[in-house]
């Protein structure tokens, strides 16, 4: 098993990592959700219908994968009240990922400190072209200073490609810790907000 309960047991080679961190990158479809919360079926719902709008509808959220606003607003601002920027970046076009903050009532500058999508760099995921270019937003100089954080292979591949310190795989969407694994992440996490505690 390589989730989250055994990268605790290896803090003390790995904790310092978290506190070097400067540049927090999240991706945003599948990897901020919380599973079995119906509460905000409505907010799924509108989210699939700008999905299937931009042609994405293989893409489209299953009712029982919820945004768990509570929880990941106070990670955000937990890590921004340490200094630390959080960027979300997606492969969606433009339209697409401001629909989605739109729908989710975020916006750059409160909840986030920046977005970064494939519209913004020559090369998508895997490649490190949307991170390389929020360490030149943020002046880090040095990727081993950033984190990416995601549910899917090409997430991990892409901060593996970046240099990044940290690279982990999230268990919120369809692919499975087995398969996450192969691509080799620091860890595997249930959500994303269990990072809260090795903040």
């Amino acid at each position: 098993m390589y989730g989250i309960t055994d990268f605790s047991d290896s803090l003390n080679s790995t904790k310092n990592k978290f506190y070097g961190i400067k540049l927090w990158v999240f991706d945003i479809a599948g990897t901020i959700v919380y599973e079995g919360n119906l509460v905000y079926k409505t907010v799924c719902n509108d989210i699939n219908e700008v999905l299937m709008r931009a042609g994405k509808s293989d893409k489209q959220a299953r009712l029982e994968l919820c945004l768990e606003y509570s929880a990941m607003s106070e990670l955000f601002e937990q890590l921004k009240a340490g200094g630390r920027n959080v960027v979300l970046n997606t492969g969606y076009d433009a339209k697409t990922a401001s629909e989605i903050f739109t729908t989710l009532g975020w916006s750059v500058g409160n909840q986030v400190n920046a977005s970064i999508i494939a519209d913004d760099v020559d090369e998508g995921r895997p490649d490190p072209d949307m991170i390389t270019l929020t360490t030149k937003q943020f002046n880090v100089d040095n990727s081993q200073q950033v984190l990416k954080a995601g549910d899917s292979g090409i997430n991990i591949e892409e901060g593996k490609n970046t240099g990044c310190g940290l690279v982990l795989g999230v268990l919120s969407s369809a692919q499975n810790e087995q398969r996450l694994v192969k691509y080799s992440p620091d860890a595997v996490l249930d959500k994303l907000t269990e990072l809260k505690e090795f903040i």
